[in-house]
């Protein structure tokens, strides 16, 4: 079943990045599970990062760069396209939104 027939109208996706002590788990996780695949994984995980599994470059850390990451783009383009996600633009509905005053707010 599609999402988009489920009711979705949108999508998008992160690349993984490998910040702190989520690197160290990942390495673990990666090697225990897939020890035959677990350095080309981390090398293609790099790939999306400068060559690097930890980034934090506000542009680019979330959608990556290079061969690999362009690849998942438009992967991700065509699944959109061919699920009819993505097809309008998304705005956020801000009638409803009320400003709280400043000080303490009654909790009842």
């Amino acid at each position: 079943q599609s999402s988009a027939h489920a009711g979705a109208r949108w999508a998008g996706y992160t690349i993984v990045r490998l910040n702190g002590a989520v690197a160290t788990l990942f390495h673990d996780w990666v090697r225990k599970t897939f020890p035959d695949r677990a350095e080309k994984i981390l090398h293609q995980v790099a790939d999306c990062h400068g060559g690097q599994l930890n980034d934090s470059r506000f542009s680019t850390r979330m959608r990556g760069e290079g061969k690999i990451a362009e690849i998942i783009r438009q992967q991700f383009k065509l699944f959109c396209k061919k699920q009819g996600l993505n097809q309008q633009d998304f705005t956020y509905n801000t009638q409803d939104f009320r400003r709280i005053t400043p000080g303490q707010t009654s909790l009842f």
